[in-house]
């Protein structure tokens, strides 16, 4: 025990408290505590074994660290200046490492609370928590500056946080985050509402600066790539990988970059821009790439009609399917025959609208007239 008040009230054996007032109204064992304040007030019993405290004022007010998954001991470490302050009694922070400055600030937790088992490492990590006495928070991984808004009941379950100001900035009201990975700055940093629940964000993967920053009311959702602007999504289970996407369709799947599918849903789109002139798609399969200039694709499919087009189509020009009604069909662009025979089979290609066929001989049959 060094300096004033090192070990007051303290109780338990193998302690080491160093710094003004560090143990205050303490009464647990196997503690070291390092630092100015460090532990003035802040703790309510003996399950604190093995916990190492090293910064100022890292535990004002009162912390209940009792128990960790059962194990009825709070093994946590907290290096680093004013790391949970305004926790009221019964606020939980065991099998917490935290690492870093204000990283629970004006936190407000009830009786009851859990806030365990978390790994917290950056600045002013967690902002502005006011929950009730049914929010918990357990098993995060949150790495960043400014990471988190936390407000009004919210609970953060199984979730890894990775990025400056990811998921800081929004109003989470009564939602909760679970299972979920988010990296990147500013990634999910404006949550909003949605359908499922309140503000939920459950089973989803968000990878990019920038990325799905009003992501919302989702389940199952991937979104990779910077900027991505997925968004408002009734019912989730999205995959969106690239550069600059963006849609607020639900069971959309696009590869690719700056694929915009509009409120479009139930689609596949594979390759750069290759939703290029389909506003609002729906039940659209679609393998192509546009420039800029020249749209380039090789299939193109109505899902919901069972409908094919093979070759190089385009929007506006010759993606149709003989009008309405039209079911399983296959549709197959006129076509150019090569200048050698095909080796190991032969291919179908149409000519002004009549079909033909190419052997390995390269003899060129005619199967049907247009």
């Amino acid at each position: 025990m060094v300096g004033l008040n090192a070990g007051t009230n303290t109780t338990g054996l193998r302690n080491f408290l160093a710094g003004t007032a560090a143990g205050t109204d303490s009464t647990v064992s196997d503690l070291i505590i390092i630092g100015c304040l460090a532990g003035n007030g802040g703790f309510v019993n003996a399950g604190m074994a093995g916990s190492v405290i090293v910064g100022n004022s890292s535990f004002p007010n009162n912390a209940d660290c009792v128990t960790d998954a059962g194990t009825a001991k709070g093994a946590i470490t907290v290096i680093g200046f004013d790391n949970f302050p305004l926790l009221v009694s019964g606020a939980r922070m065991a099998g917490t490492i935290a690492i870093g400055a204000g990283i629970a600030p004006a936190m407000v937790q009830n009786t009851g609370n859990n806030n365990a088992r978390n790994i917290l490492i950056g600045n002013s990590i967690w902002q502005n928590n006011a929950g009730s006495a049914v929010a918990g928070s357990g098993d995060n991984t949150l790495i960043g500056q400014q990471v988190g808004s936390f407000v009004n009941a919210t609970q953060m379950l199984s979730v890894v946080v990775i990025g400056s100001k990811a998921f800081f900035g929004g109003s989470y009201n009564a939602g909760s985050v679970s299972n979920s990975v988010v990296i990147g700055a500013n990634a999910c940093n404006n949550l909003t509402n949605g359908t499922i629940g309140a503000r939920q964000l459950n089973e989803c993967v968000v990878i990019g600066t920038n990325c799905a920053q009003t992501l919302g009311g989702v389940i199952g959702t991937v979104v990779i790539g910077y900027g991505s602007t997925i968004t408002n999504i009734a019912n989730g289970n999205i995959t969106a990988i690239g550069h600059m996407a963006s849609g607020s369709g639900d069971y959309n799947t696009t590869l690719g970059s700056t694929i915009v599918t509009g409120t479009g849903a139930r689609n596949v789109f594979v390759g750069m821009r290759s939703s290029n002139g389909t506003a609002n798609p729906t039940d659209i399969a679609c393998v192509a790439t546009f420039d800029g200039t020249t749209q380039r694709g090789c299939l193109y499919a109505d899902m919901n009609g069972g409908n094919v087009i093979l070759g190089n189509s385009a929007s506006g020009t010759n993606r149709d399917f003989a009008g309405s009604g039209a079911t399983n069909i296959v549709k197959l662009l006129n076509g150019t025959v090569g200048n050698a025979n095909p080796i190991g089979g032969g291919y179908f290609y149409v000519s002004a609208g009549a079909l033909h066929y190419v052997g390995t001989n390269g003899t060129d049959t005619l199967i049907a007239a247009a």
